[in-house]
């Protein structure tokens, strides 16, 4: 009988006494969480000289006994169960050569449960194993103690230190360096003593204090020593210290009652004049002082003093007039021809004229200071008016002077030329050929007046609205034939072409007449909740006087729906063609460097580069130009009032004489690589704008707009490079909208 029949046959009887007999006293083994160890053959009383089977020509089966090699094994393998140990195994050629809870798996027996326990008979018997974690693996032995398996012996693996131990089992004692992050200390490891420091006494190095210069020696505690800085920004309004970690830090004396003149309230009699910051000569700090030169003088005019007077109201400093006198002769009269002169409502109002009409028109009527009422009879030659054509029939007392027009014939025949008869030099041909007329010349020899046609108003609809677009022409010989085009693309002939939009577009109306003039004009369709395209919009610089930065560049995705300005710049507006007047319109926009910290924003209610509305927001405050930007989002109305606009219009946070500052800066400012949601809604001459990051609100106000008419809307940006605004689209229905 062969080796695996034999063990075939021994399986076969175990399961046979273990699974089908009702009456045997034998059991399975439990190993200690429940799983079941395979009986040996002298448990189960069947002994090798057994009437039923052969005498085995090989060792007793060895079955999940721990090993570490297959010497241990007999003929079976030692089989690896991973870091928990190995143990025996037993030759197989199917899941039916081994007992239950066991599988053959090349050829050996193994634990379904990957999982194997001892027996008294396994007392002493062990397997390597090992610990394992992300730091390493650290090898030991499980040993069978009775019945009981032992955990493993080995080290839990541990983060490398200088303690004289291979803590994290990879072979090497002591691997991570003993570095303290101090130049000023040579760093080793002593084994169990760990890590020693030895300072380095008199050695350079840099000091990480932002109080200290970065140049030092080392002293003999093993910091690094070094001078203070100096902080002083030379500004006697501040307190100027520095703070270990943050370094100068330059606080408010309150000792300066104002930096510029505008940070001087008015005084409460605004008729003594303006207050302007000063400063004294013994100290120097800053106050605020009435200036004499501003005192204001109410004058009225010379002609008006008796009857008006002006006076300043001291709320307002304003100069209010009153009337005087009222009723009263204020000019000595003429007593033959004139009422006497009084004031009225401020003024020298002359008296009633005497009336001097004898009711003939063939009279001169005057009144003379000392004659009263003279009738002069008119010239013979009064009744003459030079005119080559027109006769002169005289003077009639009821009608006056009488012409007719002579019956002058002055055609000459010509249908291109304009006949009249000029008052001076006669008849009059003019040319109405086309070489003087430049658009033509009519039916009638009358020269036709300039082609001219609209195409109406840009458009903001819904996506898929049908629409109509109505081009009006003037001029010409008014004899019209349109031509509506999409770039290269016909559209539709006639005055007006109906369409669908599904997508922004601009479309071209050509008008030709009949003696050949052409005129053109273009509407764009712009849709709502849609993109706006960005690519066609104008660039705007300004170059005031104290910015040396280059011109800004702006650059754009290729779908048109994200722009970027990419340089340290001047201050620019990437702006829209469209009109916009009130609704909503919002996108979002970051900052994709920690370089800078400058002004992004955007304009609305643009009608030039001297008149708009500006929302700007600064993510840090600084001084430049002479002028003090704070951090935060503000709101100001740039007037122009004295062109051109200079450096601190641009920057000053308190307004200047170009600009009105409607919102004050509010804190925060705008943080980097972070996306933030603009909202900016017009309704009924107010602007309300909210900004979000994510789901957070970080801004939101509502401003009165003076004189609020409408205007373009564009992207804002002074000196500050890596900005990307996105996205940008109309999202509330609004006719207004349309530009």
């Amino acid at each position: 009988m062969s080796v695996k029949k034999h063990t075939s046959i021994v399986w076969a009887v175990t399961c046979l006494l273990i699974s089908c007999s009702t009456d045997t006293s034998t059991t399975v083994a439990q190993g200690p969480d429940d799983t079941q160890i395979p009986p040996r053959i002298e448990d189960i009383g069947i002994t090798p000289d057994s009437a039923d089977i052969a005498t085995p020509t090989e060792p007793v089966s060895l079955l999940c006994w721990p090993c570490s090699s297959d010497d241990e094994c007999g003929d079976a393998e030692c089989i690896s169960y991973g870091n928990t140990g190995s143990f025996c195994g037993a030759r197989c050629e199917s899941d039916t050569d081994c007992p239950p809870g066991f599988g053959c798996q090349t050829n050996q027996c193994r634990a379904l449960s990957n999982v194997c326990a001892c027996t008294d008979e396994m007392n002493g018997r062990a397997t390597p194993c090992v610990i394992e974690n992300a730091l390493g693996a650290c090898t030991g032995e499980r040993t069978c103690i009775g019945a009981i398996l032992s955990e493993c012996t080995a080290e839990t693996p541990a983060e490398d230190v200088c303690d004289g131990v291979d803590n994290d089992c990879d072979g090497v004692t002591d691997s991570t360096p003993c570095d303290d992050s101090n130049s000023c200390t040579a760093d080793s490891c002593d084994g169990t003593n760990g890590c020693i420091h030895i300072p380095l006494l008199g050695e350079p190095c840099v000091d990480p204090d932002l109080c200290t210069l970065e140049a030092g020696l080392c002293s003999n505690d093993g910091t690094c020593s070094a001078e203070p800085i100096e902080c002083d920004d030379t500004d006697p309004c501040t307190a100027d210290t520095c703070i270990s970690g943050t370094g100068c830090v330059f606080i408010d004396n309150e000792q300066c009652q104002c930096a510029v003149d505008d940070d001087c309230p008015p005084p409460a009699d605004r008729c003594l004049g303006i207050n302007r910051c000063v400063i004294t000569a013994a100290l120097p700090y800053f106050h605020c002082a009435l200036d004499p030169t501003t005192e204001v003088i109410c004058e009225p005019s010379p002609e008006d003093s008796f009857c008006l007077a002006s006076a300043c109201e001291p709320a307002t400093g304003l100069c209010i007039d009153t009337f005087q006198n009222q009723g009263a002769e204020c000019a000595d009269p003429n007593p033959m021809c004139e009422a006497p002169s009084t004031c009225k409502d401020g003024a020298c109002v002359e008296g009633l004229k005497l009336p001097c009409d004898d009711g003939n028109a063939c009279t001169t009527d005057v009144c003379d200071p000392m004659l009263g009422c003279t009738f002069t009879p008119q010239p013979e030659d009064a009744c003459v008016d030079d005119n080559v054509c027109t006769a002169d029939l005289g003077c009639s007392p009821t009608l006056g002077c009488m012409f007719t027009d002579l019956a002058t014939d002055c055609d000459d025949g010509e249908d291109c030329t304009l006949d009249t008869c000029d008052p001076i030099t006669g008849c009059q041909h003019i040319p109405q050929t086309d070489t003087c007329c430049e658009f033509g010349v009519s039916e009638a020899g009358f020269c036709l007046p300039e082609l001219q046609v609209s195409a109406g108003p840009d458009q903001l609809v819904d996506v898929d609205a049908a629409i109509t677009l109505t081009a009006t022409a003037t001029g010409g010989d008014s004899s019209y034939v349109y031509q509506w085009t999409n770039g290269m693309t016909i559209a539709g002939t006639g005055s007006e072409l109906s369409l669908t939009a599904t997508t922004t577009a601009t479309f071209v109306v050509t008008v030709t007449d009949g003696v050949g003039n052409t005129a053109s004009d273009s509407v764009t369709i712009q849709l709502k909740d849609t993109p706006l395209t960005l690519c066609d919009w104008d660039v705007v610089t300004f170059d005031p006087d104290g910015q040396t930065q280059p011109l800004a560049e702006w650059v754009f995705d290729s779908e048109c729906t994200q722009a970027s300005q990419i340089l340290n710049a001047k201050p620019s507006v990437l702006l829209s063609p469209l009109d916009f007047e009130s609704g909503t319109l919002t996108g979002q926009f970051r900052v994709e460097t920690t370089a800078d910290d400058d002004l992004i924003g955007f304009v609305f209610g643009w009608k030039n580069a001297a008149n708009f509305y500006l929302m700007d927001w600064k993510q840090g405050g600084q001084t430049f130009c002479n002028a003090s930007v704070f951090e935060g989002v503000s709101l100001k109305k740039v007037t122009g009032t004295e062109l051109p606009l200079v450096c601190p219009d641009f920057f000053a946070s308190q307004g200047t004489q170009n600009t009105n500052i409607l919102q004050l800066a509010i804190p925060p400012g705008w943080d980097d690589f972070v996306t933030y949601q603009w909202t900016l809604t017009l309704n009924a001459g107010t602007a309300t704008i909210h900004i979000a990051a994510e789901d957070t609100l970080i801004h939101t106000f509502t401003a009165v707009l003076p004189d609020f008419s409408g205007g373009r809307f564009g992207f804002y940006n002074n000196s500050q490079d890596s900005v990307t605004y996105e996205y940008f689209q109309f999202v509330q229905p609004d006719s207004a909208n349309e530009p």
